[in-house]
């Protein structure tokens, strides 16, 4: 990806609502594209669940991994035991996503190839209760 096409991913990647942050290991060699349907595998289980996925070759041997942010999940205890349980392929770190430790900045920068899994939601901030002081 250019500068440009990277500068571009992230200013949209952070208007989305995200709960998940994941970096998707595999335990052998796979391809891109074999990478992106383990991680659409992955989420099936979950109906409304989007992502944001970066596939990355690693620091040995260029093997590849995904980071990915995963939002249309809540960030439930049983949700996170499934994502948990559910990753087979290798290892699988998950965190909550908080916008200001940079995950999508890390994803955009250090990703060959981007592509959006399901339908993100866009972010909007809870309206605040306005109450009249008399």
């Amino acid at each position: 990806m250019t500068q440009d096409e990277r500068r571009a991913w992230t200013e949209w990647l952070r208007e989305m609502r995200w709960d998940w942050f994941a970096t998707c290991a595999f335990g052998h060699e796979t391809s891109s594209s074999a990478a992106v349907r383990a991680v659409t595998a992955w989420l099936a289980p979950l109906p409304r669940a989007y992502a944001a996925v970066g596939v990355q070759p690693g620091p040995v041997g260029d093997r590849l991994h995904v980071h990915a942010v995963v939002g249309g999940t809540g960030r439930d205890p049983l949700v996170e035991t499934l994502l948990r349980g559910s990753w087979r392929r290798g290892s699988l770190d998950l965190r909550g996503y908080t916008p200001l430790k940079g995950a999508i900045e890390y994803i955009c920068r250090q990703a060959d190839d981007m592509e959006i899994l399901g339908t993100p939601v866009t972010y909007r901030p809870r309206r605040q209760r306005v109450t009249k002081l008399t």
